[in-house]
């Protein structure tokens, strides 16, 4: 597996980590730069019976099934699904309200300087 099978953007990839798969940053990112989206099939909460990559979109009784766990069918994992849990993240989930169209959304942000190669 390397960067370049998986690679999401200019600043991070998804690659091999000792739980599996990890979202990693290719460049420097700094401090407040939206890292990925979490994304997937939007559901009806009531739908959502399982997964561990379920995230519940704030006050709207919607889920992101990230890793298709309740939806039918398969898609592409997103990027923010790879971001691991951590003793000390370097990151956080942040809402970002629908406008203009757009459906509303999930964004990982980095809370900290990120080097370069770290997860």
């Amino acid at each position: 597996l390397t960067a370049a099978a998986y690679g999401v953007a200019d600043w991070a990839f998804v690659a091999a980590c000792g739980v599996g798969l990890g979202l990693f940053a290719r460049a420097d990112i700094v401090r407040g730069q939206v890292v990925a989206e979490y994304a997937g099939p939007r559901l009806p909460g009531e739908l959502a019976a399982r997964g561990a990559f379920v995230l519940d979109l704030p006050g709207s009784g919607t889920v992101i099934d990230g890793a298709y766990e309740n939806s039918p069918g398969d898609g592409p994992f997103w990027p923010g699904v790879f971001a691991n849990h951590s003793a000390r993240p370097n990151a956080a989930l942040e809402y970002v309200p629908a406008m203009g169209g757009a459906l509303d959304a999930m964004v990982l942000v980095a809370t900290e300087a990120i080097e370069a190669g770290s997860e």
